[in-house]
């Protein structure tokens, strides 16, 4: 019974893997971009009013 769980658990563990890396991999550079933009968004204009 117990082999059965680990089967189960590891299997489970190989799929969450699959699913979450690729949203990770793509997910990270756009949180990435939009926290960079936002950053340097308000730079111009302290520039252009000075």
């Amino acid at each position: 019974m117990s082999t059965l769980l680990r089967t189960f658990l590891k299997s489970g563990l190989v799929l969450a893997a699959i699913v979450l890396l690729p949203g990770a991999l793509i997910g990270a550079p756009i949180l990435w971009w939009l926290g960079h933009r936002r950053k340097t968004q308000p730079q111009p204009t302290w520039k252009a009013c000075s």
